[in-house]
C-alpha cells in the first residue's frame, strides 16, 4: 500500500469516467462522418443529373437529404448537451453516455 497512487479504490472511478468519456468521443467522432456524409450527398444530389435535372430536384431526394440532416442535427445536439452536462468528478454518466453513444453511431 506504500506505492499507492491515489486512494484506494480510486481505480474503478477513473476507469469508469474514462468510459464515459470514450463513449462521447465514439459519439463525436460518428457526428463528424454523419456531417460529411450529408455534405457529399447533397454535392452528390446537385451534380448528379437525371431527366435533364439535378437529382436534388427530385422530391424523395430531397426528402432523404432532410432526414440524414434531421437525424444529424438531432443526434450532434444530444452529443452536445451531454457532453456539456457531464459531472467528471464522479462516474455516474452512464446512462446518458451510452445513449449518445448509441444514438450517433447508429445515424444514417
Amino acid at each position: 500500500a506504500e506505492n499507492l497512487v491515489g486512494e484506494e479504490g480510486g481505480a474503478v472511478l477513473c476507469m469508469m469516467r474514462n468510459l464515459e468519456i470514450e463513449r462521447v468521443a465514439l459519439g463525436a467522432m460518428s457526428c463528424g462522418i454523419a456531417r460529411r456524409s450529408v455534405e457529399m450527398m447533397n454535392a452528390y444530389a446537385n451534380e448528379r443529373k437525371a431527366f435533364s435535372q439535378p437529382l436534388v430536384n427530385f422530391g424523395q431526394i430531397q426528402r432523404y437529404i432532410a432526414n440524414s440532416y434531421a437525424e444529424f442535427m438531432a443526434g450532434r445536439t444530444y452529443l452536445y448537451n451531454v457532453a456539456a452536462n457531464m459531472e467528471l468528478e464522479h462516474a455516474g454518466n452512464r446512462l446518458e453516455t451510452d445513449a449518445v453513444k448509441l444514438f450517433c453511431t447508429e445515424m444514417g
